[in-house]
């Protein structure tokens, strides 16, 4: 009775809302008169985590599956401890330019958060020598310092409730993830609410200026003055740029926020699609077992709170390693889930 995959109305829902994505991007592109680009953040990002998700539930998929003790593959092993070891520092594997590995400090520490909850998501699996845990754990607290060395302060804001959140999914695990779900999606809407707040404002507190930096301010200020141009179906793919005073700089490009990015340049019908992709996500977390579901909630969460700041998706390998802790989640739950009802029938079953 194996079902290593997630519910199929979700995995519907989820090719669905991607492929009406994908589909709007190209409309508000033909729409605004703008060429269509393939290697845009909108066309890669989306496909990125979807295959992540992928790549996820066949290494998980591929872990011992209970009650057999068969050990991990040598392969998953490996590509496990080389994805946390390329955020470490002073490996210097540069994926594009700029710090690496992901060429932006607060983009490598937000992946860093990815892979720790991945790393506890390993250690929550079935069969474990002293030897493999005591590697892990090591891991787990290398990804940890990871968070912290790359310096982002929003990540390190964000990375304290999921440090908590695996600790206690690992040394006392929930057996409900509902709760989790319902945290995280409160503290999402309450993140977006003072996000709005704030970048509506005439003027910044001092302390907001101190922390995000005057820059941003500008850039949200532009951003919000493009999508009043368009509010229903943006300005286009690519406009945002054209409007941005700071674009000569390539770290300044984008508006540093993929809330009012998306806003500015596919309006509100492309912020309701997002909205659909973020609750999917939310979803997988109520649909799986804790402390899976807990674990991937917590991660879900500090991806889109620290998003609403940043441009973290522009870099493919953020949602990558996004969609491999879905994915591992999900299909990890469920082979565990199904080995306890194996175990169940076959005590009810007459010997």
């Amino acid at each position: 009775m194996n079902r290593a995959r997630l519910p199929r109305p979700v995995d519907t829902a989820w090719i669905t809302v991607t492929a009406v994505w994908l589909i709007w991007v190209l409309l508000a592109s033909a729409l605004n008169g703008r060429p269509v680009r393939l290697d845009s953040v909108y066309v890669v990002a989306p496909l990125v985590l979807v295959a992540g998700v992928l790549l996820g539930r066949v290494a998980a998929k591929s872990d011992a599956d209970p009650p057999a003790p068969a050990p991990r593959p040598l392969w998953l092993d490996a590509s496990l401890l080389f994805l946390l070891v390329a955020l470490l520092p002073g490996v210097g594997l540069r994926l594009a330019p700029g710090p690496p590995p992901l060429g932006y400090p607060n983009a490598n520490s937000a992946a860093a958060i990815q892979v720790m909850v991945l790393i506890a998501l390993v250690l929550l699996g079935a069969h474990h020598d002293r030897w493999s845990r005591t590697l892990y754990t090591v891991a787990l607290a290398a990804s940890a310092f990871a968070v912290v060395h790359h310096g982002s302060q929003a990540g390190i804001l964000v990375a304290i409730p999921v440090a908590l959140a695996v600790v206690v999914m690992l040394v006392r695990p929930s057996r409900r993830s509902w709760w989790a779900v319902a945290l995280g999606v409160s503290t999402l809407v309450g993140a977006v609410y003072g996000f709005l707040r704030l970048a509506t404002a005439s003027a910044w507190p001092d302390l907001a200026v101190r922390a995000l930096s005057r820059v941003r301010q500008d850039l949200w200020t532009t951003a919000l003055a493009l999508w009043s141009r368009s509010p229903v179906i943006g300005s286009g793919p690519g406009s945002f740029a054209e409007a941005n005073p700071y674009a000569v700089d390539a770290d300044l490009v984008s508006a540093h926020s993929v809330a009012l990015q998306v806003a500015a340049e596919l309006g509100l019908v492309g912020v309701v699609i997002l909205i659909l992709l973020i609750v999917l996500g939310y979803l997988v977390g109520v649909r799986i077992s804790a402390p899976h579901g807990v674990l991937a909630s917590a991660a879900w969460t500090a991806l889109w709170v620290h998003s609403l700041m940043d441009h973290l998706l522009d870099h493919p390998g953020m949602a990558l390693v996004a969609g491999l802790v879905l994915g591992w989640a999900g299909s990890s739950a469920h082979k565990i889930r199904d080995s306890e009802q194996l175990d169940v029938a076959q005590r009810e079953t007459p010997g």
